[in-house]
């Protein structure tokens, strides 16, 4: 079974199971864009997320920054990540589990934009 990591826009991280592009276009609510984040890590957003008004997804925005710098674009709605390295290091076009790291620095960033008081 490959897993892939999905982010909601409402920061919650969980894992499921990537049987494919079905799956893939299912976790972003539509066709999907493929961001590579390098070391291993492919971000999923929907195509269409900017242009049907899809909120940020700032966990997703993070894990964008860090890759390419702060200010240069805004990550929309649910995305998913996948890794794209065999066992074996290579790049073969086939999707992989997630690398560690992704799920490490998603759920840091999470924590981070958790609600931090609440209202009764």
């Amino acid at each position: 079974m490959k897993k892939m990591l999905v982010i909601k826009m409402n920061g919650q991280v969980e894992e499921r199971e990537n049987t494919g592009l079905e799956s893939l276009q299912s976790g972003v609510g539509g066709w999907i864009e493929g961001i590579d984040l390098g070391n291993g890590a492919m971000m999923y957003c929907n195509e269409e997320g900017k242009c049907n008004g899809l909120p940020a997804n700032l966990v997703a925005t993070r894990l964008y920054e860090s890759a390419f710098g702060k200010g240069i674009d805004i990550i929309v709605g649910d995305v998913v990540i996948v890794g794209y390295l065999s066992p074996s290091g290579e790049n073969d076009g086939e999707d992989y589990d997630y690398p560690a790291w992704v799920s490490d620095a998603a759920r840091k960033e999470a924590e981070a934009f958790a609600p931090r008081c609440t209202v009764s």
